[in-house]
């Protein structure tokens, strides 16, 4: 359900927050956006990793967003002699596979080194480049999705710092060290899909890095299966290269993930008929929105795509 343009909302920013933490050989750092949206302001609204384009040291800036199947660059942030070596044909077309020279490939941490890249070309699209215009004045800005990671990945939010594929013996021992181990769907080999038990129903949450600012979002149906309050303070977001209404509910509700009970007195919910189509290939399960990192600020977690599993570590 969740298209690529959806990274384009996270990126109206306004600073940067960073995380301290001893770097280990393989520790990736990641800092946190904060964001202004419609005259509010919203902390952690995004996770972006720094590297650079190989030989060129200028900084650039790369969202982690599992729910976005390819990791991908943008044509408005490119510098100059990459849109050259791209020539006239990104221009045609709003998305391009492209594999970058040898000298300007991207590292991310001491083991992931990356060409291909989807190149998206937000100028033929006037709604899309309206929703990115907050960009700040840094020299390149992309996506890190699901493509980098083979097995699993460690998210340490409270270090901020995340390990890839870690080794099975490293990544068996924290495993032993989790408060809570769930089974999960993954549609279409990267969307991850959570249970959770809602007055004793099971219902299924998307778990969206890319989603940073929501601890909760809900679709109609999950707004339904709470019943909470009306009452509602809307803003406006961009999604999916449109102007989208959310609101943000005060009202005390809860759920379970496994066996471990989440309560919050404000969440967010999405009325329109696009966020209602989050969908489940096994027609008896219900999805009723999308969960952020907002709601693991202080744990660890584990997705291990490899055997369809969500592990919460204190």
């Amino acid at each position: 359900m969740k298209t690529r343009y959806l990274n384009a909302l996270f990126f109206t920013l306004i600073f940067c927050i960073s995380c301290s933490t001893n770097q280990m050989s393989d520790n990736i750092v990641f800092k946190w956006i904060d964001a202004e949206i419609d005259k509010k302001y919203f902390e952690k609204v995004a996770m972006v990793i720094e590297s650079n384009f190989g030989v060129d040291t200028n900084t650039i800036r790369l969202q982690l967003d599992l729910a976005a199947p390819e990791s991908m660059l943008y044509i408005n942030h490119l510098p100059t002699y990459l849109t050259n070596d791209l020539g006239d044909s990104i221009f045609s077309s709003k998305e391009l596979n492209y594999k970058l020279p040898s000298e300007y490939r991207i590292k991310v941490g001491n083991n992931i080194s990356r060409r291909d890249f989807l190149i998206m070309n937000y100028e033929t699209d006037e709604n899309l480049e309206e929703s990115i215009k907050y960009f700040p004045d840094v020299s390149s800005i992309g996506t890190l999705g699901r493509d980098i990671i083979k097995q699993s990945i460690l998210i340490d939010y409270s270090k901020c710092m995340i390990n890839i594929d870690l080794p099975k013996q490293k990544l068996n021992k924290l495993k032993d060290q989790a408060v809570l181990k769930l089974d999960i769907h993954i549609e279409d080999n990267y969307l991850i899909y959570l249970p959770v038990s809602v007055k004793d129903k099971i219902y299924w949450v998307m778990m969206d890095t890319g989603s940073s600012m929501f601890n909760l979002l809900l679709n109609q149906t999950g707004f339904l299966a709470f019943n909470p309050k009306e009452n509602f303070d809307s803003f406006n977001i961009s999604a999916w290269g449109e102007s989208t209404n959310v609101k943000l509910v005060s009202d005390s509700i809860a759920f379970n993930l496994g066996n471990k009970l989440f309560s919050m007195d404000k969440f967010f919910y999405r009325s329109d008929q696009n966020f209602d189509c989050l969908r489940l290939s096994k027609p008896n399960e219900i999805a009723i929105g999308v969960i952020g990192n907002q709601l693991f600020l202080e744990n660890k977690i584990i997705i291990d795509y490899e055997n369809s599993e969500f592990y919460i570590l204190e």
